[in-house]
């Protein structure tokens, strides 16, 4: 199995409530990260491969 190409094995990546600036500007009323800044890869369902 290949690395996943969403989140290059890492499992989690950026939540879009951040506008891809990163974890500072996460919205703590996100449900998706819950102010985290990050979620499980929704391409591999947290498993980081494809």
């Amino acid at each position: 199995m290949a690395l996943c190409s969403e989140c290059g094995g890492k499992k989690k990546v950026l939540c879009d409530c951040t506008g891809g600036v990163g974890k500072h500007a996460a919205d703590d009323d996100c449900y998706a990260c819950g102010g985290s800044g990050v979620h499980t890869c929704p391409a591999c369902n947290g498993t980081g491969k494809e």
